[in-house]
């Protein structure tokens, strides 16, 4: 069943999709700017008020799986339209808090609603919206993802001073409550032929969501914002010991939380596998480009800014294409092409030292903007495509969880490679490095970026056999064979 025929049909269910992606962002990033506020409401220090970022980060990643299990267990309309509920719920009881406690459980519930709205957002485009319209919509999903990370801090910081920081969660009601009407009237449940049946995998929900959260806070060790659970090497050991027993359980389990039988497909892993090279890739340099600018470069803040916003930018304006494109040529075809030209923008990177100019660097980050708007609307379109009928929102949670550990584990990773350049040449810290000692660390992180485009274009190679590459759900998908669905 998809949405009902007509452009007008398909534009209001879009809208109520794309609306979840775009709150979610923004509140990952709008409340940054309350910080300061907060910590004279409560009479808090920096690092309290910081968790209220770190819970919300938290709750998402570690639950998603287990909430993109239960969309496909109970309906992902029902549990889209009821969870756009409880984040509004959420979002006005953080606004409504009196005391860091209160304020900090509600942005869990927040954030446990913005993982059950981001792990059925990809799988509703797939099952709700004609397949000769998904590149599109992903595209327009894309866009709005980037609009919403980069409106949060602008819009918080005018809410904040024109009525005050609870304002950076009461901005929620209206875009939720609009998504809320339009869910309910457009998006009507789905008749599936083979229901999921049995106990739902509460043992295999424990083991990765403990696995996940390890992670998470030992990644963030020695941050600001984290939260520390023991030493390093005990969360190192939680982490493995938990992973390893989630992987077996999954295995056993009658109704396992995660369908290993899903990586059997080496479209559906290796698509998974390249998102996470260039996932690792993008937030680890732009952690990477400022120490290099100003401390090598000798540029000013405010330019190296601009500079470094030319890879959003141009993404962001790109995505619209490229969703098109998907449409005309293929998702296979436009991963591809947009693996390679972020490969062909990030070879450039190694050669920044040898000052190819303002315009140069320019050309440089918008190839590889153009380059990764087309990879990651056209990924994610590929892989959604590949899950099997009722298995949209476990597909939707792995290509999501995909996304966030592997930007944690690129920032990680990235430092490490700058620290190793500068502990060559005889530095602890950044703050102090000689400007040889940072471009020695860039050196390199910008090898490793290289290297990280490489491995995504040679996981991109694995075609769809002919006709798996498109999901027909009600009408035919132009130059596409087609397959049923129940």
């Amino acid at each position: 069943m998809t949405v009902e025929e007509g452009p007008r049909s398909f534009w209001w269910t879009l809208t109520a999709i794309l609306i979840a992606v775009l709150v979610v962002e923004i509140d990952a990033s709008i409340v940054n700017v309350a910080l300061p506020a907060m910590t004279g409401q409560f009479h808090a220090e920096a690092h309290e008020v910081a968790r209220v970022i770190l819970v919300y980060g938290l709750a998402i990643v570690a639950f998603l799986l287990v909430l993109g299990n239960l969309g496909d267990r109970v309906g992902l309309e029902r549990t889209f339209t009821a969870v756009y509920a409880i984040f509004l719920a959420a979002s006005v009881a953080c606004g409504l808090s009196t005391g860091l406690p209160w304020l900090l459980t509600a942005r869990f519930v927040q954030g446990v609603g913005g993982a059950m709205l981001t792990s059925t957002a990809n799988a509703l485009i797939i099952v709700h919206l004609p397949s000769r319209r998904h590149g599109l919509a992903f595209g327009l999903f894309g866009v709005f993802a980037g609009v919403g990370a980069a409106l949060g801090p602008p819009a918080g910081g005018v809410l904040i001073h024109h009525f005050g920081w609870p304002w950076v969660f009461f901005v929620n009601v209206v875009p939720c409550g609009v998504a809320l009407l339009l869910a309910a009237r457009f998006l009507k449940p789905r008749e599936v032929s083979e229901p999921e049946t049995g106990a739902f995998d509460l043992l295999g929900g424990l083991l990765s969501t403990v696995a996940i959260t390890s992670l998470v806070v030992l990644l963030n060790q020695g941050s600001p914002a984290g939260v520390l659970a023991g030493s390093g090497t005990w969360l190192t050991a939680v982490f493995a010991a938990t992973s390893l027993g989630f992987v077996a359980r999954e295995w056993r389990a009658p109704n396992p939380l995660v369908d290993l039988g899903l990586f059997r497909n080496p479209v559906f892993t290796c698509g998974l596998l390249s998102k996470s090279c260039l996932m690792m890739l993008t937030p680890g340099m732009l952690f990477v480009f400022p120490f290099f600018f100003t401390g090598v470069e000798g540029l000013p803040a405010d330019r190296v800014g601009w500079l470094l916003g030319v890879i959003p930018l141009l993404s962001l304006a790109a995505s619209p294409l490229a969703g098109w494109l998907c449409d005309v040529w293929g998702t296979w075809t436009v991963t591809l092409l947009g693996a390679a030209v972020t490969l062909a923008g990030a070879a450039f990177f190694p050669a920044l030292p040898a000052h190819p100019g303002w315009v140069g660097t320019v050309v440089v980050f918008a190839v590889f903007g153009v380059g990764q708007a087309f990879f990651m609307t056209a990924n994610s379109t590929l892989v959604m495509t590949q899950a099997p009928p009722g298995k949209e929102g476990m597909a939707s949670s792995l290509n999501v969880l995909s996304i966030f550990l592997a930007a944690l584990l690129g920032v990680n990773l990235f430092e490490k490679a700058l620290s190793l350049g500068l502990a060559q040449h005889g530095c602890l810290r950044v703050a102090a490095a000689t400007a040889q000692a940072i471009a020695a660390g860039y050196a390199h992180a910008a090898w490793l970026a290289v290297g990280l485009a490489v491995a995504a274009v040679v996981l991109s190679l694995p075609r769809p056999a002919r006709g798996s590459s498109e999901r027909v759900t009600g009408d035919p998908a132009p130059c596409a064979a087609t397959s049923s669905r129940p």
